[in-house]
């Protein structure tokens, strides 16, 4: 049996042991963050005879140093406990120095910075580079912000925002007949299929890194991107004041289940829905893999399948409704929006006013089809369909997710939801 050890203080001393956490830092067992990693120990099972040892090994460990003259015996007067001394290291300005300096810090600070200043993931290799360069990060922040990629980009972004305000209304074919209307849920049918079929990554997500011949080295990118996403509903819930339900969530256009996973998660039950049958099936091999088992998978077939679908609380849907037609994104909506429930809420996005775009429905369908294509539906006709079934909009904020000027992010509670702050 082991000996007891105690401090100066006669209380026993408990054993000292760090998780390493993905940001880099060391955290020790008690007060690390949801996301430590139990397994990456570096000190483990320690058992340390007095309190100058524990302050010795804090000095190694978290400052990766030696610590100065009689700095031991000031920290040991000062800190009775353990749990004093770790938080005592852990918050100092010279280990938050030190774990923000880190590599894994560094590329990760590089990597958000691609994605927020550029909006684009880093080349190969290109976080890994710039991290091991021996640059101050304030430096490599300023050449983000200096480059001409950003500057282009800032300014186009800008000249947009000056002209969508001056743009007329776009002519834009949103009211077709039955036969219209079957013709191009049959086309886009028949367009998605085929994408299931050949590329069904890439579809979801149109980087060459999701292309078949690269997934699998690029796969844990792709499903760590669902869970970003997701957290859409959240935040914008979050700046509403209101909270999610957590009864059945509709996801329209699910995919390869990206985002179906974490959605999993997060509601008792996920309708999933999608046009392609190939998409489907990769959706239920991802939910099985990952030992989801609260997911009913429906394909769409025809415009039938839309009437059938049975009530929910949520309606959640990006980068779905915009490789559609203008005259099916209304119909879609019109379809799922009633059937929310009372009470319930509805996050999607749809591009509403791109510049230039028009629709005109007989040129359209006479035309070839091409491997993907981007829609939008006029906000007048969002907003209309949330007065027609009682719907109150929260938020409806410009986005990124189309990489064009246009697109927004639609966030709205249905009547019965209860008074708002």
């Amino acid at each position: 049996m082991a000996p007891t050890r105690f401090s100066r203080s006669g209380r026993p001393l408990q054993a000292l042991s760090l998780d390493r956490g993905f940001d880099g830092r060391f955290y020790p067992d008690g007060i690390a963050p949801f996301w430590a990693t139990a397994n990456q120990k570096i000190v483990s099972g320690t058992v340390y005879d007095t309190q100058e040892e524990l302050i010795v090994a804090a000095y190694r460990v978290l400052l990766g140093r030696e610590p100065e003259d009689l700095a031991v015996e000031q920290k040991v007067a000062a800190l009775e406990t353990p749990e004093a001394v770790l938080h005592d290291f852990v918050g100092s300005e010279e280990y938050a120095y030190r774990v923000g300096n880190s590599r894994p810090a560094r590329e990760a600070l590089i990597r958000a910075a691609y994605r927020a200043l550029l909006l684009r993931e880093p080349e190969e290799f290109a976080a890994e580079k710039k991290a091991e360069q021996a640059i101050p990060l304030e430096a490599i922040l300023d050449a983000f912000v200096k480059s001409p990629e950003f500057r282009d980009r800032f300014a186009k972004s800008q000249e947009l925002a000056r002209v969508g305000i001056w743009e007329p209304p776009l002519r834009v074919d949103v009211d077709v007949s039955e036969a219209q209307l079957q013709a191009l849920f049959d086309r886009v049918q028949r367009q998605w299929s085929k994408l299931g079929d050949t590329e069904p990554y890439w579809s979801v997500l149109t980087q060459d890194a999701f292309k078949r011949e690269s997934f699998e080295q690029n796969r844990a990118a792709f499903f760590e991107s669902g869970a970003r996403d997701a957290s859409l509903l959240d935040l914008f819930a979050k700046r509403a004041n209101v909270k999610v339900p957590g009864g059945t969530c509709l996801e329209l256009g699910c995919g390869v289940g990206r985002l179906t996973r974490v959605l999993a998660d997060r509601f008792e039950k996920v309708i999933a829905v999608d046009v392609s049958e190939g998409n489907l099936a990769l959706c239920r091999h991802h939910l099985e893999e990952a030992g989801k088992h609260n997911v009913e998978c429906r394909q769409l077939v025809g415009l039938a399948d839309l009437e059938a679908l049975p009530e929910f609380d949520v309606l959640f849907s990006l980068i779905v409704l915009q490789h559609n037609p203008p005259p099916i994104i209304k119909y879609v909506l019109s379809q799922l929006l009633p059937r929310t429930n009372r009470g319930g809420m509805a996050l999607f996005q749809v591009p509403t006013n791109p510049i230039t775009y028009s629709f005109d429905i007989e040129k359209y369908l006479e035309s070839p089809v091409p491997e993907l294509e981007m829609h939008a539906l006029p906000m007048r006709e969002v907003f209309a369909l949330f007065l027609k079934f009682g719907f109150r909009p929260l938020e409806a904020l410009l986005d990124d997710l189309t990489g064009q000027y246009g697109s927004y992010t639609f966030f709205a509670v249905r009547e019965g939801f209860g008074p708002l702050p």
